[in-house]
């Protein structure tokens, strides 16, 4: 298990919204925002390298946790030694993308 605060993975700048991406149905309501949306995976960054989390889980204290399933640029190893398969803790200041 790795932690993005111990791993000092970037955090959103002050003031900036998550992406968010998915499903568009002009018919209905955009969904909720992150955090409050049912959100299965996202993007957090280490400089200019995006770790993309996946199968994403909500725990106390506004915390949540996933696993790796990738790199941009791709690799199987990422920053920091993260790697694909691995499960990451971060919190919201953390993400830079959320989506379904």
């Amino acid at each position: 298990m790795h932690y993005a605060d111990a791993l000092e993975l970037s955090r959103r700048p002050l003031g900036h919204g998550v992406i968010q991406s998915g499903d568009y149905d002009p018919s209905r309501s955009l969904p909720p925002p992150w955090p409050q949306a049912n959100v299965r995976q996202v993007t957090l960054k280490d400089g200019e390298t995006t770790v993309l989390v996946k199968s994403v889980v909500s725990k106390s204290g506004g915390k949540y946790i996933g696993e790796i399933y990738g790199f941009e640029p791709p690799g199987i190893h990422g920053p920091r030694g993260l790697k694909v398969g691995e499960s990451i803790e971060f919190s919201d200041e953390h993400v830079f993308s959320a989506g379904s």
